[in-house]
């Protein structure tokens, strides 16, 4: 495992930041926010910082998220 800025593990399972999710999916930050709230993707808080599955984003991605 190497942790980068902008990503989280926990119990083994990468996270990452919304900043860095938009990032690495080439996403504008506000398409991510509004497949959050569409229930898309999934939130939660590492220290203080909201976080969605590495997994998840993928997924997202996968099916034509944006």
């Amino acid at each position: 495992m190497r942790v980068l800025p902008g990503s989280f593990y926990r119990s083994g399972k990468e996270y990452l930041s919304i900043s860095e999710a938009s990032y690495r999916a080439q996403a504008h930050p506000f398409t991510l926010y509004d497949a959050i709230a569409a229930e898309e993707l999934e939130v939660i808080e590492v220290a203080g910082c909201k976080a969605i599955s590495a997994e998840d984003l993928e997924r997202w991605m996968m099916e034509g998220g944006e």
